[in-house]
């Protein structure tokens, strides 16, 4: 159901068309969401086997190891998959922490991006509120950014690195797929061609 956009998700016209009139269509979407799945399980092997130890003597950070295993695989996607340099990708950590304005609150997170849509906790730094202001201060949060940017600059080594390779080219091949459907799917709203009777259709005529 990956392929389906949820607008179309359980709308029976559009389960008609893809079930009885436009087997075309169905085999589409079945190859796309075995793509999908193929390129999730890719993922999860990678999470699940990526071992974080950045900071293994640090009381005071916690690292949030799926978190960043998934943000970890995500570098690897943009590297292969667009024009980011691993420079871009240092950088973007550097500038990804977030403090809060709360005198209560006891530590800040490191968001692993300054992208809106792949911000995501995957470390926590734990400070004594006596040290709040100097441990906010931007020298800090760039000596805390080192260990992150060493696995950027490391990440051919990483185990898993090559499966996270191949599951960008899945990525690619989805992209082509999606398009091939998004094609049918216009060539059969703008001229429809239903094999058979359909009762939906009569119901509506």
């Amino acid at each position: 159901m990956y392929a389906i956009p949820e607008s179309l998700r359980g709308d029976p016209y559009f389960e008609d068309l893809t079930t009885n009139h436009a087997s075309d269509l169905q085999d589409s979407v079945d190859h796309i969401d075995s793509l999908y799945s193929e390129f999730l399980d890719i993922r999860d092997d990678f999470v699940d086997t990526l071992s974080i130890d950045v900071y293994p003597d640090m009381r005071q950070v916690d690292v949030l190891e799926e978190n960043y295993a998934k943000w970890l695989f995500e570098r690897v996607l943009l590297l292969d998959r667009t024009d980011k340099e691993k420079e871009d990708l240092k950088s973007a950590v550097g500038d990804a922490f977030e403090t809060s304005a709360e005198e209560e609150d006891d530590h800040f997170r490191l968001l692993g991006d300054t992208d809106q849509f792949r911000r995501r906790p995957i470390i926590f730094y734990h400070y004594k509120r006596s040290f709040a202001n100097g441990r906010k201060e931007t020298y800090m949060f760039r000596m805390y950014a080192r260990a992150p940017q060493t696995h950027i600059d490391d990440i051919e080594s990483i185990a898993g690195y090559s499966d996270a390779v191949d599951a960008a080219e899945l990525l690619d091949d989805i992209e082509m797929e999606l398009e091939e459907l998004e094609k049918k799917l216009i060539e059969y709203n703008e001229a429809p061609r239903f094999e058979g009777e359909c009762d939906l259709i009569l119901d509506i005529e």
